[in-house]
């Protein structure tokens, strides 16, 4: 069985490459701009990969390294510009589907193309990384038991490094040039991004830090799936003077345009990797905290998990492709992962795969 992977050779696409080597018996195309070897990438699994060149920005050359393929994963970003091509491309290419989405408007526009899926007889799932993805199973989890839910509050925290790449950069500039979608009072509307600050506590290395507002696709899907009154999700970005650059060229109107925007990103990039090439084994910290109602008595309940970006992702992707391909999700369309995936047996695959993360319950009395 064959597997794609686009941008196979990009940070977390090479570490899905190599989950999905590991885990799993699936020969991959890891296809990319810029491919690299196989056999000095991905060593002694490199008989089990297929290079390939791919170029997004004309999807008909996705034909070829979609060929033959059962499955292929997209991660290739900024999502707000290349996900619905891709996600089309893919669909029509006869494969399911598995994407890392990250930008609130591509996941409404991918979550679109359901009847194409269910047309084709296909599975597509949207948002299967960390934030969403494993947020969204922390989400359920913490829920699971009470007897309502009111809130769910979404907190990450970003140490970016010297892993951190342009499209990483590109999406970080994109959330800070338009009103963040936030859902409260059973209603869909936005706020000033990096609005709302507030202090959240994240597990060791990560600590205490301030988080403001930073527009996911939770906001639109979870509320589709759970009954609830409100969902945000806040973020932080680490060294805080990055975060002060992005609300810098926001609130000056740099970033509205695509070109100027792009070029900063692009400036960033150069900047951050000028000085910053150390590499931090635990770069992200995820805390999905859900208030609620148990037994008639007030309940919060947090869930959360520190690891690289590239771990917290590609687990996560790892599970969904187990139980695609072992036809453990058989219903055409496309889904975010609360749509199709049972949180219980995808956190404890997740488990077994090495994800170590937390739960606590607190009474508010």
């Amino acid at each position: 069985m064959k597997i794609c992977v686009l941008g196979g050779f990009g940070v977390i696409g090479r570490a899905i490459v190599e989950s999905l080597l590991t885990q799993t018996d699936v020969h991959v195309v890891a296809a990319d701009r810029h491919p690299g070897s196989p056999e000095e990438v991905f060593g002694e699994h490199a008989a089990r990969v297929t290079a390939m060149t791919v170029d997004v920005d004309r999807p008909a050359s996705l034909a070829a390294p979609l060929a033959d393929c059962r499955l292929a994963v997209s991660c290739i970003g900024p999502f707000y510009r290349h996900g619905v091509a891709v996600a089309r491309a893919i669909l029509e290419n006869g494969c399911h589907g598995i994407d890392l989405c990250n930008d609130a408007v591509a996941s409404s526009g991918i979550l679109a193309l359901d009847a194409v899926a269910r047309t084709r007889g296909l599975t597509y799932l949207t948002g299967m990384g960390a934030s969403p993805g494993l947020s969204n199973l922390f989400a359920l989890r913490a829920a699971a038991g009470m007897d309502r839910c009111a809130s769910v509050h979404i907190h990450l925290v970003a140490l970016l490094d010297g892993q951190a790449g342009r499209a990483q950069m590109d999406h970080l500039m994109s959330l800070s040039t338009e009103d963040v979608p936030v859902f409260r009072n059973r209603t869909h509307t936005r706020v000033r991004p990096f609005s709302e600050p507030e202090h959240e506590n994240f597990p060791h290395p990560i600590g205490r830090q301030r988080v403001r507002q930073m527009g996911h696709p939770e906001v639109f899907t979870l509320p589709d799936y759970l009954d609830v009154e409100e969902v945000w999700v806040k973020g932080a970005l680490l060294p805080s003077w990055v975060e002060r650059i992005l609300w810098a060229t926001s609130t000056a109107g740099v970033a509205r345009d695509e070109v100027p925007r792009m070029r900063v990103a692009d400036g960033l990039y150069k900047l951050y990797h000028l000085g910053f090439s150390r590499k931090h084994r635990k770069n992200l910290a995820l805390r999905v905290k859900v208030t609620g109602w148990k037994k008639g008595t007030p309940l919060s309940v947090s869930v959360s998990a520190v690891d690289s970006l590239a771990r917290l992702s590609s687990l996560p992707v790892t599970v969904a492709a187990v139980e695609l391909m072992e036809g453990g999700i058989q219903t055409p369309g496309v889904y975010p992962p609360e749509g199709c995936l049972r949180e219980d047996h995808a956190l404890l695959h997740l488990a077994r795969l090495g994800l170590v993360f937390h739960q606590e319950e607190r009474y508010l009395l």
